[in-house]
């Protein structure tokens, strides 16, 4: 399984941020259903409030201080790397969770594809 949790500390944000949290989350949530990601402010947000007794404007508010903070102090070059793609400006929180969703994807096949790799024996 990928730690979500290490990407985000990777990227320069730390448990302080009530956005890493939701990040956090809000990742795991969208891996489960991709559906989260056509619906950030009716689906995701609430659903993400709702589990860390806030509102949703809370959690839209907190993910994109901590995007910013990814942005203005964080580890771009990573990011860049996760992405696959050099950044013009400062990406979206919608656009910085389907980065983060599809690295986790990504990761996963690999790593399954890794497990179901036997090496063969010459007899």
């Amino acid at each position: 399984m990928v730690d979500v949790n290490f990407i985000l500390r990777k990227l320069g944000l730390d448990a302080k941020l009530k956005g890493y949290h939701y990040f956090s989350l809000a990742v795991r949530l969208i891996l489960k259903d991709e559906d989260y990601l056509f619906g950030l402010t009716r689906r995701l947000y609430p659903e993400i409030a709702a589990r860390y007794h806030t509102s949703p404007s809370c959690v839209d508010r907190d993910m994109r201080t901590a995007a910013q903070v990814i942005w203005e102090r964080g580890n771009l070059l990573f990011l860049q790397k996760i992405a696959g793609y050099e950044f013009l400006c400062k990406p979206t929180t919608g656009e910085l969770l389907d980065i983060l969703v599809s690295y986790c994807q990504s990761q996963r096949s690999a790593a399954k594809k890794k497990k179901t790799t036997k090496p063969t024996s010459k007899a």
